[in-house]
Parts: structure tokens; sequence; C-alpha cells
């Protein structure tokens, strides 16, 4: 992950939604979704730069990582210092039952094993609702998560 690739993400998102403006205003239902089915793509990508930078891997500086962090948290609706010690409970723990994070039962790390669960999953609607309310419980200073407990 690099400057270049952010630039190109931007520039993805900006294309498309130019696209999407387009075909509104000139009444072109086709091109207004696939205006929107582009930029649903591009989103789709936007957790991979909190991941990384979350590993302080993008970037040669701590500093940069730790901008595009937060940029990228917000863009995500994950707060990124939530997610950062979310992560590496993760990974201090893999495959601990009890301690590893994403293991522990939640909306985001569901049973997928059911066909009820996996099409709930791939409706996204879980992991919104999650992040919506993961953001309001810390804004209200509600931080029940183990890893977060100083």
């Amino acid at each position: 992950f690099s400057l270049w690739q952010s630039l190109w993400h931007v520039g993805c998102m900006s294309l498309c939604a130019a696209v999407t403006m387009i075909a509104q205003s000139l009444a072109i239902a086709p091109l207004w979704w696939a205006g929107m089915l582009g930029m649903a793509f591009v989103a789709s990508f936007f957790f991979m730069p909190l991941h990384e930078t979350v590993h302080r891997s993008a970037f040669k500086t701590r500093m940069l990582n730790d901008i595009c962090m937060h940029i990228a948290g917000f863009v995500c609706l994950r707060p990124a210092l939530h997610y950062f010690y979310y992560h590496w409970a993760h990974h201090k723990f893999t495959g601990d039952k009890e301690r590893d994070s994403e293991l522990q039962p939640s909306l985001i790390d569901m049973d997928v094993n059911t066909l009820p669960g996996y099409l709930a999953y791939m409706s996204g609607v879980p992991f919104w609702l999650d992040a919506v309310s993961t953001t309001v419980k810390h804004a209200l200073g509600q931080c029940p998560e183990p890893y977060l407990a100083s």
C-alpha cells in the first residue's frame, strides 16, 4: 500500500461518483446504476488500508501509517484505535477461544455455516450495525471489550 495506491482509490471513487452524478442529471438510469455499482466495488476495498496501516506496513514512516489508519478507519466507520487493539488481540491470542478477539461472538464475526447466517453476513447489514453501535458506545465512554481494558 502506498501513496500512489491511495491516490488511485480516490481517483476511482471520484470517477464513479462523477459518472453517477452525470447520469443522475441526464436521467440515464443504466449509467447511474453502473456508477453506483462502481462506487460499491471501490468501497469494498476501503478496509484494506486500515488493516495494512494497523500493521504499520503500508508506508515507511509510523506517522504516515497512523494518519492513514485514522482516515481509513473513518471511511470504514471503524474507529482506528479500536481496530488496532482488536486486531492485535487477535494476533496475540490467535486460536484461543477465550481471548482471540476474532473468535468472540459478534455481529462481524458471526457463524456463516448456516444459510440464514451466511445470507445475513453477505448482506453487510451486521457489519454496519456493529460499526455504528461500536462507534456510538465508544463515544458514550462504554468500552466493554476485554482488549480495551487498561
